[in-house]
Order: structure tokens, then sequence, then C-alpha cells
């Protein structure tokens, strides 16, 4: 492989290439195209290598023959940043993000802000949430609405469903049982209703659903509450959204988890995956007061707040609602389970 030369290499995703993934195939080529995007997510930091840039003095070798090595990485490590944030975010700046920076306005830099992966409604969530700044998205699809979504979701596109209560930890990890719990109904719904309709002629036998959440525990728990074998008609992925970037899938069900602001939700290029994976039907399950006040973080409080003003404007394309009360059981004052709609 290193004696190969190409003409021209295209590097997709480069906004997740560290500068040497770049470079090692862009060293050799005459010519280089970088596609990607410096709103989603960035390179994933190796674990040891985010203990040095925390604690650069945790560097150190028993080889006297790399010890004046060491010292000299110790010292670029400090250049980086004086404190281990700004150490991260310097080590998480992509050659993709550099040349973006310096290349801008230039006939060697073009934007592309046509998408093609999703309806209109889910894809003017994401351009005015994440792309407003630079016009927002222009909506490309011709392909129509699955009809199993559209059987199961009628004319609604973007729905959250808002689901009170507080956030668990296992560990250091955030999950919610009852998110997990509506998750399991959600996917008995889309079920029933994608086995009483035919695929499109073109479409997969069976519908693709992919349930992602920001935290591992609640994936852990999806994975153990939930029997796929149960939803034959269903093709169902779970996952941390960080693994789905670059991914996509015709329903996304995104379970939050959290009900109170953690760093990494502080990003929005996380949120920005999370939201934009979604072809025909994106379903977010979260609390909404404590979304709607920004308590778990910014870039989703931008979300809810955008499908909470399409909703109170009456766009049919956007849907809050909230999962019934279970009945109460003997006694008097025993009330029917509310209306789940809510706006």
């Amino acid at each position: 492989v290193r004696a190969i030369k190409f003409a021209l290499a295209i590097l997709e995703e480069a906004g997740k290439a560290t500068p040497p993934e770049a470079l090692m195939i862009l060293l050799r080529s005459k010519k280089g195209i970088l596609v990607g995007d410096s709103r989603q997510l960035p390179p994933h930091i190796w674990d040891p290598m985010r203990t040095v840039l925390r604690q650069p003095n945790r560097l150190q070798t028993t080889n006297k023959d790399r010890a004046q090595q060491a010292g000299e990485l110790r010292a670029a490590i400090g250049t980086l940043g004086s404190t281990p944030q700004q150490r991260e975010q310097a080590d998480q700046k992509t050659l993709f993000d550099h040349l973006a920076e310096h290349l801008q306005g230039t006939p060697s830099e073009a934007t592309l802000s046509t998408q093609y992966r999703m309806l209109p409604e889910i894809g003017e969530l994401i351009g005015h949430v994440f792309y407003n700044d630079i016009g927002g998205l222009e909506h490309g699809r011709t392909r129509p609405i699955d009809p199993r979504v559209q059987a199961f979701a009628g004319r609604t596109r973007v729905r959250l469903i808002d689901i009170p209560g507080q956030e668990e930890y296992d560990g250091k990890s955030k999950h919610r049982g009852a998110e997990v719990k509506h998750v399991s109904r959600e996917l008995k719904a889309l079920q029933d209703h994608a086995a009483k309709v035919s695929p499109p002629p073109d479409g997969p036998e069976r519908l693709g659903v992919a349930v992602i959440t920001p935290y591992a525990a609640q994936a852990r728990r999806l994975r153990a509450a939930l029997d796929l074998s149960t939803y034959p008609a269903l093709s169902v992925r779970i996952g941390i959204v960080d693994r789905f970037q670059g991914d996509e899938d015709q329903v996304v069900i995104l379970t939050i988890a959290a009900t109170r602001v953690a760093g990494f939700l502080k990003l929005p290029n996380r949120i920005n995956v999370a939201c934009s994976r979604a072809q025909d039907l994106l379903i977010v399950t979260t609390s909404l007061q404590p979304a709607l006040d920004g308590k778990i973080g910014r870039p989703l409080q931008a979300v809810a707040k955008f499908i909470d003003q399409q909703v109170q404007a009456g766009h049919p394309g956007y849907e809050i609602t909230r999962p019934p009360k279970p009945r109460r059981r003997g006694g008097r004052g025993t009330r029917r389970p509310q209306s789940d709609r809510t706006r």
C-alpha cells in the first residue's frame, strides 16, 4: 500500500478523520477532495490520549532511551492549551476543519446545502437549529414516504414524546426506565402497522428502525428489555449516537434519558447527528419541560422549542404527545387515562 499512488483521493466523513488519517491517503495522491461536516461529531479521542491531554505529567517511561522523547511530548502537549479542555479541543481539530477555515471563499472550497436523506419536515428542524446561520438547508429528496411509516404516523414526521420523571445512574452513565418502556410501545405499534402494509416496490422488505441514545447505560437497558424477534416486520438496531454518524434509517427513535445537562449534551454536534439520521420519521423521547428550560443543554432546548413552535402554529408535520397514564386499580376516584395529545 505504501508504494501505491493515486491520481485522486476522495475522503468521505473527513470531519471525523484525524490529521494522520487524512494525510495517510492525501500524501499518496496528486489531488484530494475532502467531504465532511464540521457541525457533526469530531474524531473520537482514544482514552489513553485523553488521560495525557488532561494530565501531561502522567506521560512517563522507564526506558532511559525514550526519556527525552517523553519530555518533548509533554512539552508539546502543553502548547495545545493551558487547561485540559483547551488541550482536548485542540486535539480534536481536524485537517478538514483547518482547510475549511483557510480556504473559505476560494475556488477550492464549496458548501453543499441540499440534503437528500430526510423528508422536508425533518430537514427543516435540522436546518433551522443547526445550519440557520448559513441559510438553512435545501431539500432535494423526491422519494415519497414509506407507506408503512405513513400508516403508523399519518401526517406526522417529527414526534416528541413528553415523559416526565428523573434520570437514573449506572456508574457515570444515565438511563431512564420510563423511556425504555415507551420505546417498547412505539416498536409494537410500528410492528402492528408494518405487518399490515406492503413495502414499496423499491423499498426494503423489513422497515428499518434505529433506536439510538447518547448513553451506553440506556443502550444496555434497551437491549435487555427488547426482544427483537417480536418485531418480524421491522429491522431494529440499537446503539449510541456516536456510532451512528454517517448512518441512517427510515425511522429513528432518539431516547435522551437525561433530565439534567451533561457535558457532552452541551455539544450541538452530537444532537445534530442524533436528529439527522432519520429518513421518514423522527421520534424523540425526553422530559419536555426540562428540555424547553434548557436544563438538558441548549442544543436539545433549541430542538424542543422548534418542535413546540411548529405544533403551536398548527403544522401537521410536528407533534408533541404524552403517554397515557396507567389506570389506578380499585377504590373510588379511578380515572381513565388522559389523552396523549399535549399540544
